[in-house]
């Protein structure tokens, strides 16, 4: 019995100080709450800096977070990508037809067949003009131009020159050497283009003919020219530029001994 009331005492006495720990520690932690709010706003009780706490947070006229810039660059949106890839491809799409419209108008201007101009008049004021002239009289001439004709009187004039044509003019230069076998002849020789303009592909042809003027043989070979890319990408090493010699060699494969007399002609383009 007596050990049962000792028990029922420690427990008890375990109870109270557990208690009285509690509230120690209760105390202890308002104490320092109220040192903190006395260090931050001396004079204040605890209840007052609650109180005005809770004022702050309900008052909705007060902005306690603004809006400002953001630290980091905000990267674009995919919107915002799309819209300038569209952009850029009307761009691209705007400068590709100028550049075509470019091109038509060129190889519009092109196919436009101008007349030739055999005529230069230099004027007495100094100016110049271009054209051939299609009439004349004592006092005046009509000269053709590009933009139309002219009437131009005489008197105004102090010169009047013929133009060169704007075209090749391949020649021989001097005679070809002939060699002659039984079955065959070799002619060597030179041209030259006495022109104001490239000539294209140019080629020398030989006719071989009888007594009777009938044609026993023939044949042709492309001069040892320039070389030239045209605009259609085309190489050629076939062509001779103004004022240029170029050589040539032809071989015609005939009978000789039926061979009276021999011609020679030229052939030639012009390409861009």
């Amino acid at each position: 019995m007596n050990t049962l009331f000792k028990s029922s005492n420690i427990f008890l006495i375990a109870i109270l100080m557990v208690s009285c720990s509690m509230f120690t520690k209760k105390d202890s932690i308002l104490e320092q709450d109220e040192i903190i709010v006395d260090e931050i706003n001396p004079g204040v009780e605890l209840s007052e800096e609650r109180t005005l706490l809770d004022s702050l947070l309900s008052d909705s006229s007060m902005t306690i977070i603004t809006d400002a810039q953001p630290f980091y660059p905000i990267q674009r949106t995919v919107e915002e990508i799309v819209d300038e890839v569209e952009t850029l491809k009307a761009r691209v799409i705007e400068y590709e037809s100028r550049i075509l419209n470019q091109d038509g108008n060129l190889r519009a201007l092109k196919k436009i067949k101008f007349p030739h101009l055999k005529h230069e008049i230099i004027m007495t004021n100094g100016s110049i003009v271009n054209g051939t002239i299609i009439q004349e009289n004592s006092d005046k001439i009509t000269v053709k131009t590009q933009i139309g004709q002219l009437t131009l009187d005489k008197a105004n004039i102090t010169t009047i020159r013929d133009i060169a044509p704007n075209e090749p003019d391949v020649e021989f230069k001097g005679d070809a050497t002939e060699e002659i076998y039984s079955d065959h002849r070799i002619f060597d020789g030179q041209i030259y283009n006495n022109g104001f303009r490239r000539a294209d592909f140019v080629r020398v042809i030989y006719n071989l003919w009888d007594e009777n003027a009938n044609l026993v043989a023939k044949d042709s070979a492309f001069v040892e020219g320039s070389d030239v890319i045209f605009s259609s990408g085309i190489i050629s090493d076939t062509c001779i530029e103004p004022g240029h010699t170029q050589n040539f060699r032809v071989l015609v494969h005939a009978d000789s001994s039926r061979v009276s007399y021999v011609t020679r002609e030229i052939h030639w383009n012009v390409f861009e």
